[in-house]
């Protein structure tokens, strides 16, 4: 009987350790994770797309959509370059945020949740694509470490922000 209890207790232990809501055991593992999902479901067929030009910039707004629901946005610069992409996940609440340099390289990326950044955020250099800061925000507020780098991606200084923000509080999305 004494066994029985003691087995009993031991793998409702190892469940609910592998639980870990969500399953994510660090920031790193929640943002690749969810980035995956949102894209994942963010790559649809468009059976709508609007645009609209904006007449002082050039630019160029593009929404798609499947179903009724926008899936994808991008902004356009007048020379045909994505100066902006937006990728939804199906419920909408979730982004994958990337802005681009005008020649095509990756200044920004980082996730949002009902228009708030969360997670790791990255910035690059528009000129080599290089990374220059890096850190995790959560509704627009930086926590924990946040790493700086020269022109060249190379660590130069690390600046520690408040207290990190448990992993149970950041937003979980659907599969």
């Amino acid at each position: 009987m004494i066994f029985r209890n003691s087995c009993g207790i031991i793998i409702v232990t190892i469940i609910l350790a592998s639980c870990n809501l969500g399953g994510y055991d660090d920031v790193q593992e929640w943002h690749e994770a969810t980035k995956e999902i949102i894209i994942e479901q963010s790559e649809l067929v468009a059976d709508s797309i609007s645009e609209q030009k904006d007449p002082s910039s050039g630019s160029t707004e593009r929404l798609y959509y499947y179903n009724h629901k926008l899936f994808r946005k991008e902004t356009i610069s007048p020379d045909g370059v994505i100066q902006h992409l937006v990728q939804y996940a199906e419920n909408g609440d979730f982004a994958y945020c990337t802005e681009y340099c005008s020649h095509g390289y990756k200044t920004y990326e980082g996730i949002e949740y009902q228009h708030k950044p969360y997670g790791i955020a990255t910035w690059y250099n528009c000129d080599n694509g290089k990374i220059t800061e890096q850190g995790v925000r959560y509704k627009f507020r930086k926590i924990g470490v946040w790493k700086m780098y020269d022109g060249n991606g190379n660590p130069v200084e690390e600046i520690t922000y408040e207290k990190n923000v448990p992993l149970k509080s950041y937003p979980r999305i659907k599969e």
